[in-house]
């Protein structure tokens, strides 16, 4: 019987042994990496919205889900670290407004739209700093700027209810945001929540061709900001 009982008993201990130990070393490593999936809630800071010479006021916006999946790589000291990563991002958002507005044949009810879908590659360096450091609990805040690199020919632009015969939009080649957030992990179990500012506009200039063919690059102005709020989940060893 106090065989059996201390089989028992070593049964119980060794696990957790194993477990404690495998937590002491990657809590005192240096250097950790991962991966996340997110889903974030676009939403554009709209600096001027101009349709053949007039300005747009009433606007709605309408957010939908974008996506990104991350590879991080993080350098700690004691209780501050340096992460960087690079993410496949997909950023989705429209905005709606009364077609009336600019365009004289329009009826009350007609509505526009814009809808835009940009995809790219993110960088940011984050510094982090660790609030709570105990055995396989982490909780830390980060902060730091972040640019886009939007990959070419990749990005879609929709327009509905315009009396243009073609738009098309060339969108700068980086985009430069600050993000900020709070990151948890429990195990090798990571989720980070996190707010980014856009820093710089978006669109680089509009292309439009009117019914008779003319083409001008100033007959439809489109400032805007991308921001967002945006949660992960993933992995860290």
């Amino acid at each position: 019987m106090r065989k059996w009982s201390l089989i028992v008993i070593l049964l119980l201990i060794c696990p957790s042994m194993v477990h404690a130990q495998r937590w002491k070393n990657i809590r005192s490593t240096s250097f950790n990496y991962g991966a996340t999936a997110s889903f974030s809630s676009t939403f554009y800071s709209v600096e001027t919205l101009r349709i053949s010479g007039t300005d747009i006021n009433d606007i709605t916006t309408k957010s939908e889900v974008s996506l990104s999946y991350t590879g991080f790589a993080r350098l700690n000291i004691r209780r501050h670290y340096l992460q960087t990563q690079i993410a496949y991002s997909i950023s989705r958002y429209s905005i709606l407004f009364p077609t009336a507005q600019w365009s004289p044949n329009a009826t009350s009810s007609d509505v526009s739209s814009i809808s835009t879908e940009i995809i790219g590659l993110e960088v940011p360096l984050y510094y982090g700093y660790y609030m709570q450091k105990k055995g396989p609990y982490r909780l830390a805040c980060f902060a730091g700027p972040k640019v886009n690199f939007i990959l070419p020919g990749r990005s879609r632009h929709l327009f509905e209810s315009f009396t243009q015969a073609d738009i098309d939009e060339t969108i700068w080649p980086f985009i430069f945001s600050g993000v900020a957030g709070f990151s948890v992990s429990i195990s090798h179990i990571v989720f980070d929540i996190s707010f980014e500012a856009g820093l710089n506009n978006i669109s680089r200039y509009f292309t439009t061709t009117d019914a008779n063919g003319q083409t001008s690059t100033d007959d439809l102005i489109f400032n805007r900001r991308k921001n967002g709020v945006s949660f992960s989940l993933g992995v860290i060893f």
